[in-house]
């Protein structure tokens, strides 16, 4: 789990390194976080195993490792009214990546 945190937060860091702090910025991080994603599944299964109640004797994984990567989120765009701090939006843990409903919409 550790691994798989390092490199998501890595990768966080240098997308919000190229993003600029507006709504295209915002835009560009989540196309960098389904890219990333999309060429490494692994974080996000770790995720779902956890989400299925694997390990559930260990009751801080959230803790030590989606809340610092949503503070990193926060404190990028923290000066903006881009993200509302009173919704539970937390986009930037892999858990709604991998527990949402994907809708496959035909274009024809």
């Amino acid at each position: 789990m550790e691994y798989a945190d390092n490199i998501v937060t890595e990768a966080t860091r240098e997308a919000l390194a190229r993003v600029t702090r507006d709504r295209e910025g915002l835009h560009q991080l989540l196309d960098y976080y389904l890219d990333f994603y999309f060429e490494r599944p692994e974080p996000l299964r770790l995720w779902l195993h956890r989400s299925l109640s694997d390990a559930a004797d260990f009751t801080d994984i959230e803790e030590r490792y989606s809340s610092p990567l949503n503070e990193i989120i926060e404190e990028a765009f923290k000066d903006t009214d881009l993200l509302d701090q009173t919704d539970e939006y937390r986009m930037t843990t892999s858990e709604p990546f991998s527990l949402a409903p994907v809708e496959v919409v035909d274009p024809a």
